[in-house]
């Protein structure tokens, strides 16, 4: 038989008797609280809320109804104490979600801080393996190639690190003279440029006297538009005031008598300049060949143009140099004064300068109406010291005679090529003035200009 119970709602209203599970049904349609009380069989009266006083008196009532209740209510069926330990359990859990979230902004902090320093280490490294790299590239690598002749290594080392190499360069405050002539030779090898490098750069400060562009793609301008004043220039008529003409009137063994530092071998700017000059008034003559005639073009000078530009090149090669006989009569045969420096620099003894002198005008002058009178006599006074300078002992009466003569004419630089004569000219006094031999005037003037090459 099924036990019954009573539920006392408000210590007033009665409900039952009803079984277990008529108790159940009635809770779950609210009939009743946790603050009513449930008796049974003649026991006592107990509230719901009461859980260990219901558990000990009507288990069932507490495993059925009570903890069913509690259960909808979301409250442990254990003691009070129970329940205060689930709350702290909930603390629990967010305590520790807060305390994952912090390690984890730790651990994302700690991971920017690595990043950072490894970006900076791989900066440092960058540079550290940049500085490396660029002092791998050694001198000696690009000497290896040149003692072999091997120049298309040479080119290609260069070509593959022309980007290093102008960097390494430029980066320094003072210019890099270790590097300076390999980058020379491969800039007037090529086209007279280096792309990243300034033209004074590969000038430098000793050529002063010389264009700062002496590029392939600069002298093809310079021709271009110069070609109208040629004639002017090789027949003595002016002279032009500007760079393609002044390099026609360079005196070869002045240049040969200077020290050339940070280049190869004999090589140096002068030589440089006039290569890329004679390649580029090549082309220019060939782009005239398509619009006139050969005899157009002598005309104008070309010819001409390129007998003397070969010969300073021959002339700063050999200071024994003859003058071939067709350049010669190229050059000579309009009487103008670049031809007849030409025959001056040619002259290996004093007879043939003086030919020199007296083919050009026909008598014992130089014609008195010339406007390049007093220039021309000055390029007869270098060379006679030339050939003077390679003579031993006292000098003859005669020359001592001709040297006072011409040394009245002549000024420590020429104005218009703006070479520095000074040396030579001191020279020129030692031996016409004191009558020193040779020898000790040329020791003389050399202690006084020890970086200029006064002995042949």
């Amino acid at each position: 038989m099924a036990k019954l119970y009573l539920v006392r709602r408000n210590l007033e209203v009665f409900s039952g008797p009803m079984t277990l599970v008529e108790m159940k049904d009635a809770y779950k349609r609210m009939q009743f609280g946790l603050q009513d009380e449930v008796a049974g069989h003649c026991g006592p009266w107990v509230t719901f809320e009461q859980l260990d006083r219901i558990k000990k008196q009507y288990p069932e009532v507490a495993r059925i109804v009570h903890e069913d209740m509690i259960a909808g209510w979301n409250i442990s069926s254990d003691s009070e104490g129970k329940l205060i330990n689930e709350d702290t359990k909930r603390l629990a859990i967010k305590s520790t979600n807060g305390i994952r979230l912090a390690l984890v902004f730790l651990v994302i902090a700690v991971l920017a801080f690595v990043a950072a320093l490894y970006m900076a280490n791989s900066a440092r490294n960058t540079v550290k393996v940049k500085d490396q790299l660029e002092s791998a590239l050694r001198p000696q690598d690009l000497q290896y190639f040149l003692d072999r002749s091997d120049i298309s290594g040479f080119d290609r080392y260069v070509q593959k690190h022309a980007g290093e190499l102008t960097s390494q360069v430029n980066q320094r405050q003072a210019p890099d003279e270790t590097w300076l002539p390999y980058l020379r030779l491969y800039a007037f090898s090529h086209d007279g440029q280096f792309s990243g490098l300034d033209p004074k750069y590969l000038r430098g400060n000793a050529a002063a006297s010389t264009p700062v562009d002496c590029s392939l793609r600069m002298w093809r301008r310079r021709w271009r538009s110069s070609s109208a004043d040629w004639n002017d220039m090789l027949t003595g008529r002016r002279l032009v005031r500007a760079h393609w003409a002044r390099l026609l009137a360079w005196d070869p063994y002045w240049i040969k008598r200077r020290e050339h530092k940070g280049w190869i071998g004999e090589q140096n700017y002068y030589i440089a300049c006039l290569g890329m000059a004679d390649k580029a008034l090549t082309d220019v003559g060939n782009d005239l060949a398509k619009s006139m005639p050969l005899e157009e073009r002598d005309r104008l000078g070309y010819s001409r143009l390129k007998a003397r530009l070969g010969w300073l090149q021959a002339a700063m090669g050999s200071a024994t140099a003859a003058l071939p006989s067709e350049e010669a009569k190229g050059l000579a045969g309009d009487n103008g004064s670049v031809g007849l420096w030409t025959c001056f620099e040619a002259a290996r003894d004093f007879d043939a300068l003086s030919r020199c002198r007296r083919s050009m005008t026909g008598g014992s002058n130089l014609g008195a109406a010339s406007p390049l009178l007093a220039y021309n006599e000055e390029r007869y006074g270098w060379n006679m010291l030339r050939l003077v300078s390679a003579t031993r002992g006292n000098l003859p009466a005669d020359l001592v005679g001709q040297l006072l003569q011409q040394g009245e004419k002549m000024n420590p630089e020429d104005h218009f090529t703006r070479f520095d004569y000074r040396p030579e000219a001191r020279l020129f006094v030692s031996l016409a003035r004191a009558g020193m031999p040779t020898e000790k005037a040329i020791e003389k003037a050399q202690s006084e200009f020890p970086t200029v090459k006064l002995s042949h």
